[in-house]
């Protein structure tokens, strides 16, 4: 019984960090391709919902420069 409880646990844990993954994943997608279309910083910030210093943290990691 403490196994099967563990078992399904563990399930529910990896997919909740697998959808959380998938999200930041795509949210990468969304700044570098706008970053990309030279969209600026304030409006990727806006349409991803997060601040400018995560999408400079972003483009900086993947991009190595902002322009």
């Amino acid at each position: 019984e403490g196994l099967a409880e563990g078992r399904a646990e563990g399930k529910v844990l990896g997919i909740a960090e697998g959808m959380t993954q998938g999200r930041e994943e795509t949210q990468r997608e969304v700044i570098l391709n706008s970053y990309e279309k030279q969209l600026p910083l304030d409006t990727i910030a806006e349409i991803c919902g997060v601040s400018i210093g995560k999408v400079k943290s972003i483009i900086n990691k993947y991009c190595n420069s902002i322009n």
